[in-house]
């Protein structure tokens, strides 16, 4: 609920500071001072496009019904050999409102409300012809081993926050909206080189808690009952780690108009031009006394911080495909994005070369109308 409120108090900003820019304009008077400049250059919905390539759709108001789906995918490579992890795949189904192109969605996780989840997700998106920023964060468990289809420690975590900034050189002609907000209208094919700059920050929890160590003794000493066991330790246990990353880079982005078809495909590459990865190993120290029912065990935690690499590197993607017609559309669409992290220098500690790949997938389905 908290969340829903401060989406509602951003929201209602924005369409305040969208109707304060198109008064101005159509008032022919020009904004006063540095706020008024960047309300008028951030938000302003149209900015002199060509409207032979980009027009508004019919009505004022659009309803939607959507099915949201989102999978987080993170792989250690060490040696070439693949360690996947990921959630288990989010669905929600949700409803939007839009005036003018200024909307919102809010989803409903039904595992969620049943308790079957704990997973959140939050997401803010504001797509303009020259102008686009996504923020999102996330809290996700239940992670589980991809490559041999196991559960791992129900204790275990990913969370973090990603903010993207987008500008588009050929903002008369492209339009990102017409792909994914359906707030404009692609008249004619036309593409448009996309600058991008991002921010990520992520806290990984393998969930190796005391709970997890006693499960992991108790197979390893299976006849602990009967006897004593002295003190003894698991050394260099690889327990998690984080990320943070600002990158900046370019890419192409293209809407392919076939009649009352849409077809847009985007793909952005980007330096990290600087990041903080840190790796947390655990060592586990532990005994037990005779007929005890548990072990006595001790974790200690280390963090190594991994030296800055030029080769490292993010991308994002994006594909959609609609069909509109006056009073309403029908879209699919599919976002991605990635980064590549060389894990330098911790060849002793995780046991080989080894790199992270990190994968997070979103994707909607929606039907809308226009009033």
């Amino acid at each position: 609920m908290r969340k829903i409120l401060v989406f509602a108090v951003i929201l209602t900003a924005l369409q305040c500071a969208c109707a304060n820019a198109s008064a101005q304009e159509k008032s022919g008077k020009e904004e006063n001072g540095i706020v008024g400049r960047l309300v008028h250059l951030l938000f302003h919905p149209d900015v002199k496009y060509d409207t032979l390539y980009i027009g508004r759709p019919w009505g004022n108001w659009a309803f939607s019904l959507n099915e949201n789906m989102m999978q987080h995918h993170y792989n250690l490579v060490i040696d070439g050999k693949s360690n996947p992890i990921s959630n288990e795949l989010t669905t929600s189904t949700g409803i939007g409102v839009a005036y003018r192109g200024v909307g919102a969605v809010v989803s409903v996780n039904f595992k969620k409300v049943n308790g079957k989840t704990d997973d959140k997700d939050f997401g803010l998106r504001l797509l303009g012809n020259r102008f686009s920023t996504e923020i999102r964060s996330f809290n996700v468990g239940n992670l589980h081993n991809t490559r041999f289809n196991t559960e791992m420690s129900g204790n275990n975590h990913l969370k973090g926050v990603s903010v993207n900034f987008y500008y588009t050189f050929n903002n008369k002609r492209f339009s990102y909206p017409a792909g994914f907000s359906f707030s404009k209208v692609q008249k004619r094919s036309a593409g448009s080189v996309i600058a991008i700059m991002s921010f990520y920050h992520d806290d990984l929890w393998l969930g190796h808690d005391d709970e997890f160590y006693q499960n992991t003794l108790a197979l390893m000493h299976p006849n602990y009952g009967q006897h004593a066991i002295p003190r003894d330790s698991i050394t260099d246990v690889l327990s998690g780690g984080t990320t943070r990353y600002l990158s900046l880079g370019a890419g192409y982005a293209y809407n392919w108009v076939l009649k009352s078809w849409l077809i847009h495909v985007s793909i952005e590459p980007s330096l990290m031009v600087w990041n903080e990865r840190t790796v947390s190993v655990s060592d586990v120290h532990y005994s037990r006394e005779t007929n005890a029912e548990k072990f006595d065990i001790e974790i200690r935690s280390r963090d190594y911080r991994v030296p800055y690499s030029l080769l490292d590197f993010c991308c994002s993607g994006m594909a959609s495909i609609s069909y509109s017609w006056k009073r309403g559309y029908v879209a699919a669409y599919y976002t991605t994005t990635m980064s590549h992290i060389s894990l330098r220098d911790m060849d002793e500690i995780i046991g080989g070369r080894s790199r992270s790949i990190y994968r997070t997938v979103k994707a909607r389905l929606c039907i809308g109308c226009r009033f």
